[in-house]
């Protein structure tokens, strides 16, 4: 079973409207068994003090113990359980992945008699550009 671990990495206030939380770089991580994949995304908060009225925490009250299930509750609520899923599927992909357990109904094109798929061009060497000599 996977267990998804929610943190903040760092948190960007606004000094000039008494420390208003505008954002924070959130990680979510999934672990399972040992191995553990990284989710990271940043969280734009609306608003300002003035908007969010009495529900307004200080950044020194977010800094205590409770602060970060806080905010972590504040960011879930904001992007709804459909977007939390996601980024837990997302992270069970990367672990199983990671094991090399394919997903479920996955077929490779090798395993069909289908015509190969064709191959990407590469990029010419000297990109993303190169003077050519005597320009």
């Amino acid at each position: 079973m996977i267990s998804y671990t929610w943190r903040i990495e760092s948190l960007f206030t606004d000094e000039s409207d008494d420390g208003f939380l505008y954002s924070a770089n959130v990680h979510v991580y999934g672990i399972q068994d040992g191995v553990t994949k990284l989710y990271e995304f940043l969280h734009n908060f609306a608003g300002n003090k003035a908007a969010v009225g009495a529900e307004f925490k200080s950044i020194d009250d977010l800094k205590k113990a409770d602060g970060e299930a806080i905010i972590i509750g504040w960011i879930k609520n904001t992007i709804g359980t459909e977007k939390v899923a996601e980024i837990e599927a997302t992270l069970r992909r990367r672990i199983n992945d990671h094991n090399l357990v394919p997903a479920k109904g996955w077929i490779s094109h090798i395993d069909i008699d289908w015509p190969a798929l064709p191959e990407e061009t590469p990029l010419p060497e000297g990109y993303p550009y190169q003077v050519p000599d005597g320009e």
